[in-house]
Order: C-alpha cells, then structure tokens, then sequence
C-alpha cells in the first residue's frame, strides 16, 4: 500500500469530510512514566492545547486538503474561542459549531515517553450536542463523502449521524474511543473502524486480539469484524509502535499492513483505507 500516493490523491481530490463530535481543551502533561494508583510522580510544565478526537480528525483531514465540515458545541469560554481559532487555521470550517452555556470540553491528558497515556475527559459543551442538532446537520451530512466519529459525545448522538451518513451512502470511520459497549446496530453501520488494544479485544474476543498483538498474525481478528460485522476495514492502534490497517481482500483473505508513527498518523491511516 502506498500511503504517500494515497495522501497525494487524497490533496488532489479535496473530498468532503465531516465530522460529528467532540471539541477539548487539552490539559496535557508528559512523565518520565504514567504512576499507579496513589503514585505522584513529577511532569513537564501545563499545556493548554487545542483537542478532542471528533476535532483533531477534522483538523488533521483540513490540513491534508480535504474540505472539512465540524458539527460539534464549545463553551463561551477563552477555551472555547481558542478551539475554533485554531480548527479554523487547520482549514476546517466551524460555521456549525455551536457556543453553548456550558463550559468548553476539557481533557486531562498525561503522557510518558514511550507515547503511553491515560486521559481524563469532562464533557462540557459535548453534552450539548444531542440527537436534534445531529439531525438539524442532516444536510451536512449527506452531503458528504464520508462522516468521521468517535464516542465522546452521546451514543444516541453518534447513532443519528451514522445512521443519516448510512442511509445516503456516506461512508461512516470511527473510533471506539474512549471504549464503552456500543450497540451492534451501530458497528453494522461502520465501514471502517479505528481500535486500540483494548477495544479490539472487546469486540473480537481477548485470543484473536492477541494473535495480533503478540505474533503479528491478524487473520482471526480481521475475519471476525468482517464475518461478524460487516466492517472490512480496520485501522488498528499500536501505541508508539503505530498502527496496522487490516484489510478483508475479495477472496476473503486478510491483508495487514504496517503504518509508522508520524505527526499525521491518525489521517494518514484514514487516507490509505477510506471509501472513495
């Protein structure tokens, strides 16, 4: 797979993205290691940086040409203003984010050096955005040539939009993140999928997961999204390592291919396994 010519025919096309979800301020502090439980270990300075994974998608696909639309809610806060300056310099067009009365997302982020981390999410604005604003963007949506989500906003919320981007053959990416159960309703309108470790697990089963994870071998895990959910693309999260794309092939053979970590991992992958 060749992500370079995948990202140069991604700039060419400019497709329209939209994405529905979350909007964070980022609190984020790096350690040397992430502590256990009742540990205090010592972190760099604050940072206050623009986050949330619905806007860092969109801000990632805007910096990579695509005509990017965010459907999502800030706060009339500092955070809030300092959120959609910086989407808007990413190239992202935030005419539908709403300014709600709450207070902007915000997510308490610490990470070591090995790329590991644990994170801490209040909603906030997030809350704000139910099932009446996902359906009052139903144009948007449609509109569009694919939908990015994730579950940092409502369930019912994340449900609406991929059942809206479903009904008119958008193609729905998203990342099951930060894990919950979700509904099998909502996987069966996925067409590609974004796991770490843990989420693929509680999807496929602890075993098939860890033949990937530990020999390489991502036969069992990629037929089982594809036998038991339809999803035939897969974006798999290896930490620091990066990520393997697993692919279900016409005649049913899983392919897995390797992407390194870079600064556009996460739309990088997006490009070299989204439906055209």
């Amino acid at each position: 797979m060749d992500i370079a010519a995948s990202l140069r025919e991604l700039a060419a096309a400019a497709p329209e993205v939209c994405v529905v979800g979350s909007i964070n301020a980022d609190l984020t502090v790096t350690v040397e290691r992430l502590p256990h439980g009742g540990q205090t270990v010592a972190g760099s300075p604050l940072r206050i940086l623009p986050g949330g994974k619905s806007a860092n998608q969109a801000a990632t696909a805007g910096r990579l040409g695509a005509s990017t639309r965010l459907i999502g809610a800030v706060g009339s806060d500092p955070n809030g203003s300092l959120l959609l300056d910086a989407l808007t310099s990413a190239g992202v067009d935030v005419s539908d984010v709403a300014r709600t009365e709450s207070s902007t997302g915000t997510a308490m982020i610490v990470v070591d050096d090995s790329a590991e981390n644990f994170i801490v999410i209040s909603a906030g604005a997030n809350g704000d955005v139910d099932e009446e604003m996902v359906r009052r963007h139903r144009d948007r949506i449609e509109s569009a040539r694919v939908l990015g989500l994730c579950l940092e906003i409502k369930d019912e919320s994340v449900i609406a939009a991929a059942r809206i981007a479903n009904g008119a053959g958008v193609p729905v990416v998203f990342n099951l993140s930060p894990i919950r159960e979700v509904s099998e309703e909502l996987l069966g309108l996925v067409d590609v999928l974004i796991v770490n470790e843990h989420e693929l697990a509680a999807i496929v089963g602890e075993e098939a997961a860890r033949e990937g994870f530990d020999g390489g071998n991502w036969e069992r895990a990629g037929r089982a999204l594809a036998d038991g959910y339809g999803i035939s693309d897969a974006v798999v999260t290896l930490g620091g390592a990066g990520s393997v794309v697993l692919g279900m092939g016409e005649r049913g053979d899983v392919s897995a291919t390797p992407i390194a970590l870079s600064r556009s991992t996460s739309w990088t992958r997006l490009a070299a396994v989204t439906p055209t």
